[in-house]
């Protein structure tokens, strides 16, 4: 299953769609903000990566956000690769490690 969309207000939509088809999902995610927020607003484009874990929709123990560089909450269970980290590794050894923390899990990436 292939979507495109635009900003992250259709991410979660999509997330409910491809949980139907796939189950739980390992998120791979490529972005600056971990969007992980949880401000009170049922749903914007922060709140997603809050939202899709309480719905069972992606599992952060298997999911990887890669290139953060706000500051993140550390108990939401993803494993965070920050910007910095990220620039003093070669590509190859990133690549490892997402392999690793995803495992056999189907994948929904996020850019």
């Amino acid at each position: 299953m292939l979507s495109f969309g635009g900003d992250h207000f259709v991410t979660l939509p999509l997330l409910r769609a491809h949980a139907k088809h796939f189950g739980k999902m390992a998120l791979v995610h490529f972005d600056a903000h971990t969007d992980t927020y949880a401000n009170g607003c049922e749903f914007d484009h922060g709140t997603m990566f809050y939202t899709a874990p309480k719905e069972g929709l992606i599992d952060p123990n298997h999911s990887v956000q890669i290139g953060i560089r706000t500051e993140f909450d550390k108990d939401n269970g993803f494993t965070v690769l920050d910007a910095c980290q990220v620039n003093d590794r070669s590509v190859d050894d990133v690549i490892a490690q997402v392999k690793q923390i995803v495992g056999d899990m189907p994948v929904y990436p996020d850019l």
